[in-house]
């Protein structure tokens, strides 16, 4: 099934997102390779192209459980 998004709610997403002064980005129970990676792949992508320029909010990676270690490697790793 293909993912529709019109322009309108990917507009009206991008606005409210711009206007956030916290965002917390979260994972799933018992977190892997993939919930880590998607997650940080997101917070560096708000912090490098979403945001430059702009006033940063307060970005936040949020585990339920502690990152697995062979995790720790990837950029933004410390932040969470």
């Amino acid at each position: 099934m293909p993912l529709i998004l019109d322009n309108e709610l990917v507009e009206r997403f991008s606005k409210t997102l711009g206007k956030a002064q916290n965002i917390a980005i979260v994972s799933h129970m018992n977190p892997d390779g993939d919930a880590v990676g998607s997650a940080l792949a997101t917070y560096n992508w708000l912090r490098t192209a979403f945001f430059a320029g702009q006033t940063m909010p307060v970005i936040n990676v949020v585990l339920p459980n502690r990152c697995p270690d062979d995790m720790l490697y990837l950029p933004g790793s410390e932040t969470i």
